[in-house]
């Protein structure tokens, strides 16, 4: 779903698939919006990247149904992933042997911002990042 909310702003909304395609599904849905934005290849390369480590946390740490939600606003990408567990992610610091655990340190040293909550009036979280626009 794409929604156009004046001339400044784009959304778009997607509830990925159940099981191990759910990373490449939110990926594609974050190419298409791309396309169709006109992002620069940087800032597209850039989300992909990082929509793929949060939903890659969201479905093996969080609990379904988890949702990819983007947005362009003027100059700014916001992409925020939600799913129903309440429990924020930590930056860690994992070891140098260690195979996982450095997603969050990926979305912290090429977003320009990022964060994430918990809302008391509905279940889950929301983890999100933005970037700076550079249009094709």
């Amino acid at each position: 779903r794409i929604v156009e909310s004046g001339s400044h702003r784009m959304d778009r909304e997607v509830t990925r698939p159940d099981g191990p395609e759910g990373a490449s599904f939110a990926r594609r849905a974050m190419a298409r919006a791309a396309d169709l934005w006109r992002l620069d290849r940087e800032m597209t390369d850039t989300a992909l990247l990082l929509v793929s480590e949060l939903v890659t946390n969201a479905i093996l740490h969080g609990t379904p149904p988890v949702r990819l939600s983007l947005r362009l606003d003027r100059d700014r990408l916001r992409v925020e992933v939600t799913d129903s567990s309440p429990a924020l992610p930590e930056l860690t610091r994992p070891e140098p042997d260690q195979i996982g655990g450095r997603g969050l340190q990926i979305v912290q040293l090429l977003a320009a911002r990022w964060g994430a909550s918990s809302s008391s009036r509905r279940l889950g979280k929301t983890v999100w990042f933005e970037l700076s626009k550079m249009l094709r």
